[in-house]
Formats: structure tokens, C-alpha cells, sequence
């Protein structure tokens, strides 16, 4: 087993060893100034670790894998001191990264941790769950769509509509967190699981999806006005968006997360969701220092 690197225009052929959304920065890296390392078991490469530096002296490792045959910490290691050293000897000053950690498997952030860097700074819950889960899951399946509100398609909200909600947001009348506005997140939406809470002509809530692999379903943002959300507006939402999965999509699996900053509804995670979770995870951020190596 050796530790190889390599161009960045040979690594198309490695795509397949990082996750779907990271796989177009190795197929096409463009003016990317990346940093590429393969472990290879005689011609084949079972594992993949690359990291991109930016201009600013900094490093962020996108992704580090190894084919479950051929695991093993040595490996993992192996990989990521190769991206540490490259990047080091490119001036590099710090190096970041910003795993999921799931409650099942926080290997990989124990192997960081043992190489010097930071424990992981958490940014998010991530939940993932089933179709199925979700349609046993008794206060979910009870929910009803309160009266005076419906729920509609996102690509049904009408131009009135979306006017109507920049309109609120721009003179203050609404808000949420910007990671949550939804006209930011309608590039490559998938529609038939996206929905939006409507009253009265207007907009109250929406849940947008996006496809991050071949069998789930994303819920990129979901939310309820703040007036609404003590009332639990938010779970007929949710259940729409579940049974449109179930009725106009062959995918089983769905995921969302759940920013640190909104502490009730991680709350509502960690005492409501968990029975009927696949998994519960962390987004964190993890960093280390390079140039404090000998």
C-alpha cells in the first residue's frame, strides 16, 4: 500500500472516492489550487484525501476516504499527514475541515484529534432518517393542516406571493436566518418534495429539498414564521414533504439539519426525532495549525 500524489488534471478517475456534492471540484478543478492525495493498493486506488488552499494562506481539507476493504487508521493517517506536509510546504498556516460526525462513528474526529487538531466546534445537528420512519412516527402522521392554511408546491408559490415575502423580510415585518432564506436556495431545487405553508395569499413557511446523492432527499431549509412556530406549524410541513416523497420519488432516505443557533428546535431533535432517526449527527469544524509543526 502506498501513499501517491496526484495532478489535479488526473483526478477524475478519483471522483467516485468522495461524496456526490465534492465530486465536480475533481472532475472539473478549474483554477482550483488543490492538493491531491490517493492511496493506492497496486494499480488500484482504494482511498482519497484532497484539500483546497486559498489565497489567504489557509487550507480547507474537503475530504478524506478509504474503501471500507481497506481501512484502517494507518491508512487514514498516511493520507492526511501527505495533505498536511503538501500544504505546509506550499506556505500553508492552517488547515480546516468540516466533517460530519455521526454518534455511530466519530472515528475519524478521534484520529484528527490524536494529529493535532482542534475537537470538533459544533455547527449543526444533521438527522437522517427513512420514509418509512417518518410515516411511524405517530405525532408526525397526527398533524393536520391548521385551518385557514394550506400547503402548496413551491414552484406553485406565485409571483404575488414571492413579492409579498421579499416585501416583509426588506421592511422588517418577518425574518429569519439567512441560511434559511429560501430564494437562496432554489437553484437546482427538487420539486417534488419542496413545499410552502400559505395563509391568505401570503407565505408563512416552506420546506426547500435538494438531492445531495442517488437515493436521498435533502431538506435544505425548513421554517415557520416566528409567530407560528410555538404553535407547531412546522410538522404538517414536514409531513407534506414526506408524503410527496413517498408518493412522487423512488427515494427512501431524506436528511436535515438543524443550526446550533436555533437551541428549540435542536431541543425538539434530541427529545422528539431521536426515536425515529436512521442516524444524528454533528457538522463541525475542526482546524489545525500548520505552522506550529517542527
Amino acid at each position: 500500500m502506498s501513499i501517491v500524489s496526484i495532478e489535479p488534471g488526473d483526478a477524475s478517475p478519483l471522483a467516485r472516492l468522495t461524496f456526490p456534492a465534492w465530486r465536480h471540484i475533481l472532475t472539473d478543478p478549474g483554477e482550483r489550487n488543490l492538493v491531491i492525495a490517493a492511496a493506492r493498493s497496486g494499480a488500484e486506488d482504494v482511498g482519497l484525501a484532497f484539500a483546497w488552499i486559498t489565497d489567504d494562506g489557509e487550507a480547507e481539507l474537503v475530504s478524506i476516504y478509504v474503501e471500507p476493504l481497506h481501512r484502517s487508521d494507518d491508512l487514514l493517517r498516511g493520507l492526511l499527514r501527505h495533505i498536511e506536509a503538501v500544504c505546509r510546504a506550499q506556505g500553508c498556516h492552517m488547515m480546516g475541515h468540516q466533517p460530519t460526525i455521526w454518534e455511530d462513528d466519530q472515528a475519524l474526529a478521534a484520529l484528527l484529534v490524536g494529529e493535532g487538531w482542534s475537537r470538533p466546534m459544533v455547527r449543526q445537528l444533521v438527522c437522517s432518517t427513512t420514509v418509512t420512519n417518518a410515516r411511524s412516527t405517530p405525532w408526525l402522521m397526527r398533524a393536520e393542516t391548521p385551518k385557514g392554511y394550506g400547503i402548496i408546491d413551491w414552484s406553485d408559490v406565485s409571483p404575488v406571493m414571492r413579492a409579498e415575502l421579499k416585501s416583509r423580510a426588506e421592511e422588517g415585518r418577518a425574518f429569519w436566518p439567512e441560511l434559511l432564506d429560501p430564494f437562496r436556495h432554489e437553484q437546482e431545487l427538487f420539486h417534488p418534495t419542496s413545499v410552502a405553508l400559505v395563509s391568505e395569499g401570503c407565505v408563512r413557511g416552506w420546506i426547500l429539498c435538494h438531492i445531495p446523492g442517488q437515493d436521498t432527499v435533502r431538506w435544505t431549509v425548513s421554517w415557520v414564521d416566528e409567530n407560528l412556530q410555538g404553535l407547531g406549524y412546522i410538522v404538517p410541513l414536514w409531513k407534506a414533504a414526506v408524503e410527496r416523497q413517498a408518493t412522487r420519488t423512488n427515494r427512501e432516505a431524506f436528511m436535515w439539519s438543524v443550526p446550533r443557533e436555533l437551541p428549540r428546535m435542536c431541543r425538539f431533535v434530541t427529545r422528539r426525532m431521536r426515536p425515529w432517526l436512521s442516524r444524528l449527527g454533528y457538522a463541525a469544524t475542526m482546524i489545525k495549525r500548520l505552522d506550529q509543526e517542527a
